[in-house]
């Protein structure tokens, strides 16, 4: 069993360090997660127990945050320092909190920083959520698990799948006869990666969609077709969307959507048009815009909605709302949809679409 040592100031980062303990037990069960936490009573000093315990570790992982810790009076470095010069295990990886100014840091602080980054190349993190799936993914491919190609045996296997919400955890049987499926029932669902370990020997296979594309084992479908209807004839017609949708992070990163079925109305409005008034009724609503520029909305919401994200908003009373929205940029597209949650980003003039929803499944 590798042990991995979990290296950062305590206070400020006791969340942070109590998700990724979390994250990294839930997954794999091969490894011994070290940390202060877990010292219990000792004889010896803080800073020895760290010490011994750090120089036993074979993977390294260090969390940089805003804080340069507690000192050592002898040497007058940060325990995290000490324990990072204590280490000399199979592999170091350190995350750097993003939009820290080190340069304003003390000198100390900062020198450690370009030590790590001169050894190391950094992730970057914002908060325990970014963590629980980069500090996992790094220890993924140190233990080379994450083979896009690799044969998924017949077992029972823990699906840890991280997504927009977090981990999430399922268990199931892999039978060659039947096809393991994901898909969205509740609500829209997004995979970064996906990782089945066996409930019987020693075995992990972790899927990657962060690059943006869908690994080779997986295939992707709608139950069926999405449809419009016309709203001079009242004709529902086929529309061909079976292409999967990646959303694309801040980060660089994909995570692959996967919809449930959905039907909306399309509220008429021009988005030629530089300004104008649309009144709304009690009910739910969303917004989307394809192209450079932006849609400003302002009345009983305020807000700005770009090519990258979706705007959901709900109208309550019986009284006609009023919203201005002005065009700002150049804009391709854009619905205001009577429905919560866009369906599929489908571009159409008619005055409804319907989406099915969509399976992704593990090819025998």
């Amino acid at each position: 069993m590798k042990k991995v040592f979990l290296s950062s100031t305590f206070l400020d980062l006791k969340k942070e360090r109590q998700a990724i303990a979390k994250a990294l037990k839930e997954e794999f069960d091969n490894l011994e997660i070290i940390g202060m936490e877990e010292f219990g009573a000792r004889t010896e000093k803080p800073l020895q127990v760290c010490v011994t315990e750090v120089a036993t570790a074979d993977i390294y992982i260090g969390i940089i945050g805003e804080k340069y810790g507690s000192i050592d009076i002898d040497s007058g470095k940060s325990f995290t320092e000490i324990e990072y010069a204590s280490f000399s295990g199979e592999a170091a990886f350190i995350f750097i909190k993003s939009g820290v100014d080190f340069s304003e840091k003390g000198v100390n602080f900062r020198a450690f920083v370009e030590l790590l980054k001169n050894n190391h190349t950094p992730d970057f993190w914002n908060d325990s959520s970014d963590l629980i799936w980069r500090v996992p993914k790094a220890v993924r491919q140190k233990l080379n698990y994450g083979q896009v190609e690799t044969a998924l045996p017949p077992d029972i296997y823990s699906i840890h799948v991280m997504g927009e919400r977090g981990l999430e955890t399922k268990i199931v049987e892999y039978k060659e006869t039947e096809k393991v499926a994901f898909n969205a029932n509740a609500g829209d669902h997004i995979i970064r990666w996906a990782s089945f370990v066996s409930h019987t020997r020693p075995f992990c296979c972790t899927y990657d969609f962060s690059k943006g594309k869908l690994p080779t084992r997986f295939e992707f479908s709608r139950s069926s077709g999405s449809f419009a209807r016309n709203p001079r004839t009242g004709v529902w017609t086929a529309i061909p969307v079976d292409a999967p949708h990646f959303e694309k992070f801040s980060d660089n990163t994909f995570g692959l959507r996967l919809e449930p079925q959905r039907t909306n109305f399309l509220h008429k409005f021009s988005y030629a048009r530089p300004r104008q008034v649309v009144s709304l009724k009690r009910g739910e609503y969303t917004v989307w815009v394809e192209g450079s520029g932006s849609l400003s909305i302002k009345g009983v919401i305020r807000a700005t909605v770009s090519s990258h994200q979706d705007l959901h908003f709900c109208i309550h009373g019986d009284e006609q709302c009023s919203l201005v929205i002005d065009a700002i940029g150049k804009i391709n597209h854009a619905q205001l949809e009577d429905g919560f949650g866009r369906t599929s980003r489908i571009l159409t003039e008619n005055t409804a679409i319907t989406r099915l929803r969509d399976f992704l499944h593990l090819k025998q």
